[in-house]
């Protein structure tokens, strides 16, 4: 619970540290009651519970082998087990399942990972039909469905996608009763972020604005949880896009801009935080970096990357082996120098050069092409 917490309010570093703890706990636990016997379900549980996030965390760092020891860890338990399947162990080994399925698709492995995602969605259906009044078995549900939409197109028809998809958010349109947790309200933010791309310009902003109100309360209620604020940057970015390229109001597309850069920042902080929805800090910063490209004015864009290279370059230094916060941090001074190209020197442009090119080859770009993303070509 500690490293859950520390993870939310963006300690990341204490977070590792406790969830590394809490899983060598249940792993000892599970070893010693293994050697004279079956291990109990709520123990198993335990240990599904905390290698998952341990595994979570370990991944958005980069350590890839690290988590998929302490995914295969969990699963041989599992594999050996032939006790008590009550609905909380069997939603925690959906949980570790899907943990798998992320693990794969960062190994580039996707039909190990696509495996895997069918498990997650196949265990979290019998955790809801065991108990239909636990809601935290629909949201899982809900969630995995949405993974399983994700699968690329060669390894499942766009119909099927559609299906998944269609399943997950009308679980989260009947779920509204309380306690969200920041997995549910980020189904919620997909949900409404996919439909809008549906309807007209007005009735998308409307669909999105619901949203960003629900979040701004989530904010003022926990307003040390850096998820949150990273979803309302997210749902945010959506509004840019909306109102600059369908309605051409630049003046809205820039106020909802400096909303969601101001959150970015707050997320990144102090350069202790690794959120756990890494990919949604690149796909922010995707957007905020298309909106600064449009920019007239060099000198604010210029002021505006530095602002954000400052803040990255504290996460990059703390988690130098995470490849998303390399990728970015990499990838802003490009940006940055682009915009300098004309007022340096050949010397400096030489030395500009070389320093974006040892900043990617922190990430996976220069070592595995697969990892190849158009956008920051």
């Amino acid at each position: 619970r500690i490293g859950l917490s520390s993870e939310k309010m963006g300690d990341s570093i204490r977070a590792q540290k406790e969830l590394r703890l809490a899983f060598e706990k249940a792993k000892a636990a599970a070893e010693k009651l293994s050697s004279s016997g079956t291990v109990p379900p709520k123990l198993l549980q335990l240990l599904n519970d905390t290698a998952l996030f341990y595994a979570w965390n370990q991944m958005n760092y980069g350590y890839l082998d690290e988590a998929e020891s302490i995914l295969s860890t969990a699963e041989s338990f599992v594999n050996s087990y032939t006790g008590e399947q009550s609905p909380k162990l069997i939603h925690s080994i959906a949980g570790l399942e899907n943990g798998l399925s992320r693990l794969y698709n960062e190994k580039n492995d996707d039909e190990k990972s696509l495996k895997h995602q069918r498990l997650s969605v196949k265990f979290a259906r019998k955790a809801v039909s065991l108990d239909k009044d636990d809601v935290r078995f629909k949201r899982a549900l809900a969630g995995y469905l949405r993974n399983l939409s994700l699968t690329p197109e060669s390894l499942m028809s766009k119909e099927e996608a559609d299906r998944h998809k269609k399943e997950s958010c009308e679980i989260v349109k009947v779920d509204r009763s309380g306690n969200f947790t920041v997995a549910f309200v980020n189904a919620v933010v997909n949900c409404a972020y996919d439909e809008n791309l549906q309807g007209t310009p007005d009735e998308n902003i409307a669909k999105l604005l619901d949203e960003r109100v629900d979040l701004n309360f989530f904010v003022r209620m926990a307003p040390s949880n850096v998820e949150f604020k990273l979803l309302r940057a997210y749902i945010t970015s959506r509004l840019i896009d909306i109102e600059k390229f369908q309605r051409g109001d630049k003046e809205a597309a820039n106020r909802y801009f400096n909303m969601v850069l101001t959150d970015w920042l707050d997320v990144v902080g102090n350069g202790n935080t690794l959120p756990v929805e890494l990919s949604k800090l690149r796909t922010v910063y995707t957007s905020i970096r298309r909106h600064l490209n449009s920019y007239d004015s060099a000198v604010e864009k210029k002021n505006i990357f530095g602002k954000i290279i400052a803040a990255i370059d504290k996460s990059n230094d703390v988690f130098s082996d995470s490849p998303e916060i390399a990728l970015i941090a990499a990838d802003s001074v490009y940006h940055k120098l682009e915009g300098l190209k004309k007022e340096s020197k050949p010397q400096e442009n030489l030395a500009n050069v070389n320093e974006v090119i040892s900043r990617f080859s922190k990430t996976n770009i220069l070592k595995d092409t697969s990892t190849y993303d158009e956008s920051y070509a």
